[in-house]
């Protein structure tokens, strides 16, 4: 195959936006698409090198694997050898004790399967997670561990013969993936058989299962249609959306037309794709992927690494810098030189990399066989840090009244949940963040019982959207639950965000109209990095404002719009934010040194009795 400038060209049209995305840069909410294109790009080259090997009769699976292993284990193996040692210096033992056995799965080429099982709702921030992103490497891999085979024996059939087992497996792995987007999402997002038809796609173009023999004007037609299908999957797509499923197809269908209208460096598309910049910033399109994401993670590791008093835009500069730099260099000395076999022997390409996976396996087994180091530390940052691995089942009802992702509509309990009994009834009804306050209401209102509607990610008002679980769930809540008798309030909370004020606004016309007793209970504050992280590193350091520099001042700003909103209609508010926080910042720990939170926002069972304590005192309850 000639080599076609613009390819690399989109490939920096693909890396670029998931690299704004983990920097959170602008409104580009689906920037993490780009790996869609990536997978695109890889099945459509990598095909049609393997076709022209197995047409000239020179195929060989120990060549081809070769080829993969100069592409991809040099680069990635000196990135876990240098995060490796990082983190052996920096992390707190929970961390490193999770980083161990990410490190083992990056290096065995499963991290995807492992991120599958260890990163849930409350599995932990995703910035303590270094090596999250090489989760589509490890789908890539498992992949070509299986498709050069298929190709191998499809090739000796008729073209038709062979094009009707590529389409037939695209067709059940699509099919496979939007069933699954909305049944099993974090599978999908993870697995190779939800994942294959985009690396399918790319190989029915290699192929021309679909001819395309358009003049200049088509090809430029298609060139554009492509860029700007990927633009709108990078601009309008949301990680709340269900993906990848069909949603994906836009940024997979642009990235083809793409390459279906370039190779004839005429177009300007083409031209447009093979400007230097581009072409450069796709040369070294597979080392800033792998870069960037732990440059932004120990960043938050660390938060004083860059000064916190610099503006969020300049430390986002300065962290895309730093990838930069890495990433020329990663490739400059070591992608070009591993892939060029005049330069790299094969024994010596074998010894490098076999010798660094040893050393890699040998530190990763280390961090998990000895729980992260503990020793490392006192006791006092030990007892904080362990709030990093908080189990929220005991305090949440995790699976019986708070429905996570995990679990199903009808895994919520009503009969447990929704029972009634003589006195007092409270209902909490909303995502995680009512959720955190079951165990204080029920531990200190006497005489009372606290009913639970809670489902992860899901607003408690009408109309909303969301996940099956979700909807279900608050429609029953609104259709049956609220309209009956014998609630003596309802406590309204979630993770609310200013767009859900006119929602809100909506919804609290609906709830005054049917004369409910409701009682809306404001945002928790938040901190930038896990609570927990944030209390250690203050202590490591000997820097006690650290925390509050990491505030979501934003908040105070929310919640002062949603008790002027509730006044207007005339519903009870509660500020927890005020009952935590003052002018001088916010309350981060109980009297006994836990931390308030156990991640950014959501209370331990400490926090959640102090806040019931302090609802009570303010006379929420009557």
């Amino acid at each position: 195959m000639k080599y076609r400038p613009e390819i690399d060209g989109l490939r920096a049209v693909a890396v670029l936006p998931v690299v704004a995305y983990h920097l959170n840069v602008g409104h580009l909410p689906g920037g993490f698409v780009g790996v869609d294109v990536f997978f695109v790009i890889s099945g459509f080259l990598i095909t049609g090198h393997l076709q022209a090997d197995i047409t000239a009769g020179r195929f060989s699976i120990i060549r081809f694997y070769e080829r993969r292993l100069r592409r991809i284990g040099p680069a990635l193996l000196c990135l876990l050898l240098v995060i490796g040692t990082l983190a052996a210096f920096t992390l707190l033992p929970t961390d490193l004790n999770a980083f161990g056995g990410s490190l083992l799965s990056a290096l065995l080429s499963v991290s995807n399967f492992y991120f599958w099982t260890h990163t849930g709702y409350f599995a932990g921030n995703v910035f303590a997670e270094p090596l999250l992103h090489t989760w589509s490497l490890a789908v890539e891999e498992q992949y070509y561990l299986v498709f050069p085979v298929i190709l191998y024996f499809a090739s000796n059939l008729s073209r038709r013969g062979r094009d009707a087992i590529l389409l037939g497996l695209l067709a059940a792995s699509l099919a496979v993936s939007a069933v699954g987007a909305f049944t099993a999402p974090v599978a999908t997002f993870y697995l190779p058989y939800a994942r294959a038809w985009e690396l399918l796609l790319g190989a029915i173009l290699a192929f021309d299962v679909v001819p395309f023999s358009g003049g200049r004007i088509w090809r430029e037609a298609a060139m554009f249609a492509g860029l700007g299908l990927i633009a709108l999957s990078v601009l309008f797509i949301r990680v709340d959306m269900p993906f990848p499923g069909l949603l994906a197809l836009p940024p997979c269908i642009g990235t083809a037309l793409v390459l279906i209208g370039g190779g004839t460096s005429k177009t300007f598309g083409e031209r447009l794709l093979s400007t230097p910049p581009l072409v450069f910033i796709g040369l070294i399109s597979y080392s800033l992927y792998l870069w960037h994401w732990p440059v932004i993670v120990f960043n938050r590791f660390d938060p004083e690494l860059i000064p916190g008093e610099l503006p969020p835009r300049l430390v986002k500069v300065i962290l895309l810098i730093v990838s930069l730099v890495l990433a020329t260099l990663s490739w400059w000395f070591v992608e070009r030189s591993f892939r060029n076999r005049a330069r790299v022997s094969v024994p010596f390409l074998l010894w490098a990399t076999g010798s660094s996976a040893l050393v890699v396996a040998f530190a990763g087994t280390l961090f998990v066989a000895f729980d992260g180091f503990p020793n490392r530390f006192p006791p006092v940052v030990m007892k904080i840090a362990s709030y990093l691995d908080y189990d929220t089942k005991p305090y949440y009802r995790d699976g019986v009244c708070f429905i996570m992702s995990k679990y199903h509509y009808e895994d919520f309990n009503r009969s447990q949940c929704l029972q009634r009994k003589p006195g007092n009834n409270y209902l909490l009804l909303g995502d995680s963040h009512a959720a955190e306050f079951w165990y204080g209401l029920n531990s200190e209102l006497r005489g009372a019982h606290v009913l639970q509607a809670t489902a992860s990610g899901c607003l408690p008002l009408l109309g909303a959207k969301g996940e099956r679980r979700c909807t279900l769930l608050m429609a029953y809540a609104y259709n049956y639950v609220l309209s009956t008798h014998g609630l003596t309030g309802i406590l309204v909370s979630a993770h609310w965000r200013t767009e859900d004020l006119p929602q809100l606004a909506r919804t609290m016309g609906w709830w005054k109209a049917h004369h409910l007793p409701v009682i809306l209970v404001g945002p928790t504050p938040e901190y930038d990095i896990n609570l927990p992280h944030l209390l250690a590193s203050a202590i490591i350091d000997h820097d006690p404002e650290l925390p509050q520099r990491h505030l979501v001042r934003s908040l105070a700003v929310l919640d002062q719009k949603m008790s002027d909103l509730a006044g207007q209609n005339g519903i009870p508010y509660v500020s927890v934010y005020r009952m935590l926080c003052d002018d001088a910042g916010c309350r981060e720990t109980v009297s006994d040194g836990a931390p308030m939170a156990f991640d950014k926002a959501h209370l331990t069972k400490e926090g959640s009795l102090f806040a019931a304590k302090a609802m009570i005192t303010a006379g929420v309850f009557r």
